[in-house]
């Protein structure tokens, strides 16, 4: 037994190293493995996301998107108030064109309040009748008081649609 304990003092390092290299091989080995296998699992997620972000990008370049459209149309609606605004009546036989200003006023309104409710959904088309934040005043260029209405209301609306075309994202939810 002595000779077993002498012999195991003297060679320890040599009976220590065969046993601590194998365990750092197969250690290094399944690290290597797991670390290959990790690498390989995200640059494959990787690839799909390239993939998806080049598809996205080819849809959106080869056709308008819906949102754009929309803003677009929401665009043409505020010019076509802003024509309305703009409008001249003549002081001195205001009661035609007022009448014409009004019906194509309450025109403007249904093809907008329509088109707004069709295509962006029951919120937008509350947002766009909303004139809880309006203010009373009289416009320059109004010649009596159902002119200065008109203006009033159809500056309103135009100002409700500006906001919808600002947060479009918040009121839209058609897309």
């Amino acid at each position: 037994m002595d000779a077993l304990i002498k012999y195991l003092v003297e060679q320890w390092a040599v009976l220590v190293t065969g046993p601590v290299v194998a365990a750092l091989a197969l250690g290094g080995l399944i690290g290597w493995t797991a670390a290959w296998l990790i690498l390989k699992q995200r640059l494959d997620h990787y690839k799909e996301r390239i993939e998806h972000f080049k598809e996205r990008t080819t849809d959106q370049t080869s056709k308008p998107s819906a949102s754009k459209v929309k803003k677009e149309k929401l665009q043409q609606l505020y010019l076509d108030g802003g024509a309305l605004v703009g409008r001249k009546i003549d002081k001195e036989s205001p009661d035609e064109p007022l009448r014409l200003l009004d019906a194509d006023s309450v025109e403007w309104m249904n093809k907008s309040i329509n088109w707004i409710a069709e295509n962006m959904g029951e919120a937008a088309k509350g947002r766009f009748l909303d004139r809880s934040g309006s203010t009373a005043g009289y416009y320059i260029g109004a010649i009596n008081r159902d002119h200065n209405a008109l203006i009033s209301a159809i500056t309103d609306h135009r100002k409700n649609i500006q906001v919808l075309i600002v947060e479009f994202d918040a009121w839209n939810s058609k897309d």
